[in-house]
């Protein structure tokens, strides 16, 4: 089976016309480009700073986090530091859960925009048409094994590709992973997901729009969280058949270890099925830090070894994509490019094969779907060792308060 696991860096340059390295290309480049971590945090765009101000209980939490960022931190090391405290400060809950809503708001309508803007002809499409080809050609399509694909990202862009491609409208959970020639699998949620919660609302209470989110942010260090799932594009937070219950923006934080994921179980579970089948990584954007994916690697991919491709916008960049997968021992060979999402997926001139002289860190998505085990795409390198143990994430620092 082949598997693409997509990170920030592919929505980041998802639009051929406005690649990276071009970024006088087109006057809106940097007011609806999705944003990389730093840029969650501190949006340019106008909309991004609308919505910074539409969640003010989610204030302090940012500005924490840009101050880490001000200072070389690791953010998703801070988050974390921060999220251990929820047992003792009861607020970090409520400040959390604003983070989320602030999180989905501005990573639907961003993106969104982004999108409008190149209707929707993004890279996405390109990589998934020249993948399914290929799948058919090979495998037998639709008699064979589906192209497997995992993301870490909160936006649809991968769901709208989807849809181009192979005609399938991903507006209901159970569609996800169940189609014979693609399964999509988004182990941070999606800021179309919600999941139910349960608060303390008398029967016949009822709060439009919004305002059921900001209440259920008020309420957060009491709400209880339940198993099921709903795919929701509108503003409704509160149930309308039950007022007890709230259907709440089903995202991750961005935290080292990332203990839990943000899916429905049997998502997880046809993931890790999948996992088992998988031949073949192509790792687009994507840095390979999330630790808790990188054991489910280690634990459900094949004992034989696979292939990896790294796509990243430099080959240090690819070769940390690299560095980090192989100490899961899944690997034996690996190829990089460092053209960027938008040069991976571009038709070569020529084939592979008839090229005199080719930079193996400039290589095409047909490249490695046209190149056997034995051409010159392919770097072999021994399997690693296996992930070292687990850390303990470091205790949030303790200032020392005493009684005034």
């Amino acid at each position: 089976m082949l598997m693409f696991v997509f990170g920030a860096g592919a929505s980041f340059d998802s639009d051929p016309a406005r690649r990276l390295g071009d970024p006088d290309l087109h006057p809106i480049d940097t007011e609806h480009r999705p944003p990389l971590a730093a840029g969650l945090l501190d949006p340019s765009s106008r909309r991004g700073k609308e919505v910074v101000a539409a969640f003010p209980r989610a204030a302090s939490l940012i500005m924490q986090l840009r101050q880490a960022t001000a200072q070389g931190l690791d953010v998703e090391e801070v988050l974390e530091q921060i999220k251990l405290a929820e047992d003792t400060y009861p607020e970090t809950a409520t400040q959390l859960l604003a983070f989320r809503a602030y999180l989905a708001r501005l990573m639907d309508e961003v993106p969104a925009e982004w999108v409008e803007e190149c209707q929707g002809l993004t890279n996405y499409v390109l990589a998934l048409a020249q993948a399914d080809r290929w799948n058919v050609e090979v495998r037998g399509g639709a008699l064979g094994t589906p192209i497997g694909c995992v993301t870490f990202n909160y936006d649809s862009m991968l769901e709208q590709a989807v849809r181009s491609v192979f005609g399938l409208h991903l507006n209901d959970m159970d569609k996800y992973a169940t189609h014979q020639r693609i399964h999509v699998y988004k182990p941070h949620g999606s800021v179309t997901w919600r999941r139910e919660s349960q608060w303390d609302m008398s029967p016949g209470s009822w709060l439009d729009g919004v305002g059921g989110l900001n209440h259920a942010i008020e309420l957060a260090p009491a709400l209880k969280w339940g198993d099921r799932w709903a795919y929701v594009t509108d503003d409704r937070y509160q149930d309308p058949d039950d007022a007890t219950t709230a259907w709440l923006p089903a995202l991750s934080i961005p935290v080292r270890s990332k203990s839990e994921f943000t899916m429905p179980e049997w998502h997880r579970v046809e993931m890790v099925a999948d996992l088992a089948k998988v031949t073949a990584v192509i790792a687009v954007g994507w840095r390979a830090r999330e630790r808790h994916f990188l054991q489910l690697l280690q634990d459900e991919m094949p004992s034989r070894p696979a292939r990896l491709v790294a796509v990243a916008e430099s080959t240090e960049a690819a070769e940390e994509t690299v560095n980090n997968l192989w100490e899961t021992g899944r690997f034996n060979s690996y190829a990089i490019s460092s053209l960027g999402f938008s040069g991976f997926v571009e038709t070569p001139t020529e084939p592979y094969s008839q090229r005199a002289t080719v930079d193996r860190t400039h290589l095409c998505l047909q490249d490695v779907l046209s190149a056997g085990p034995q051409s010159g795409v392919w770097t072999g390198r021994t399997p690693g060792p296996g992930l070292a143990a687990d850390l303990a994430p470091a205790a949030l620092i303790n200032p020392g308060y005493v009684d005034l």
